[in-house]
């Protein structure tokens, strides 16, 4: 998992057919990569936490609410 997930808040979303939920974090989180071949950097977007199928809903609200509150606490 990349290290800037765990820094930003998260939310349950519902996936397109309604009975999954997903993970995903509040703020847009870009990351630069760089192809050692052609050392060109891409920017890519990191847009899930956990995806589609994974989790029912009130799990993912468990994991979205005790992820929130530890960086609440963290903040303090």
């Amino acid at each position: 998992m990349n290290k800037k997930l765990l820094k930003v808040p998260w939310k349950a979303k519902a996936c397109k057919c309604g009975s999954c939920t997903m993970i995903i974090p509040r703020k847009k989180i870009i990351e630069d990569y760089v192809d050692i071949d052609d050392r060109t950097i891409y920017e890519y977007k990191i847009d899930c936490v956990v995806p589609y199928g994974f989790l029912s809903r009130e799990l993912a609200e468990y994991f979205v609410e005790l992820h929130n509150r530890s960086l609440k606490e963290n903040a303090k």
